[in-house]
């Protein structure tokens, strides 16, 4: 994002490689919601959860890119990015996060569609670069349409 703030294209290493992307509040609200189930079930002490999207919400890089590059307004995706052929490490081209066991333990589950995790991130960002927005504000107002996203769709931590 600095890059694109700069007028300058990113450099992609794989941009193929999937990734499940998420917004820094998933995770969050996962933790959240642990911390309750083990005030509420010792026996959930000491156990591992993963929290992130449903596998289906899984992007490349490159998709990510485009999308977000449209909140940019960029004339052409040539100059949002360009790929690389300087990879200095190995690279895994699928990432996976299994996250049954927050969903059967605690009823967890993401809130944001992909494309909200696109529309939050790319409007963060812009207004931050692009806008000099008062970036609290924005965060809490974030924070509060997330919040009520969740409560739209009965999510179990806002019961």
């Amino acid at each position: 994002m600095r890059g694109w703030s700069e007028g300058k294209p990113v450099e992609i290493r794989s941009p193929s490689a999937t990734r499940p992307w998420q917004h820094v509040l998933e995770p969050l609200s996962g933790y959240l919601t642990l911390g309750a189930a083990l005030a509420r079930d010792p026996k959930l002490h000491g156990e591992s959860f993963n929290f992130g999207p449903r596998a289906e919400q899984n992007r490349t890089v490159l998709e990510l890119l485009e999308d977000l590059s449209k909140a940019w307004h960029f004339k052409s995706l040539d100059d949002a990015y360009r790929v690389t052929a300087n990879i200095p490490f190995h690279e895994a081209g699928l990432l996976k996060l299994n996250c049954d066991k927050a969903l059967f333990h605690m009823k967890w589950e993401a809130n944001l569609q992909y494309h909200e995790l696109v529309d939050f991130v790319s409007d963060w960002y812009y207004k931050y670069y692009r806008e000099s927005a008062d970036m609290y504000a924005l965060t809490q107002a974030q924070i509060g349409a997330y919040e009520e996203r969740a409560r739209q769709r009965g999510l179990v931590w806002t019961r």
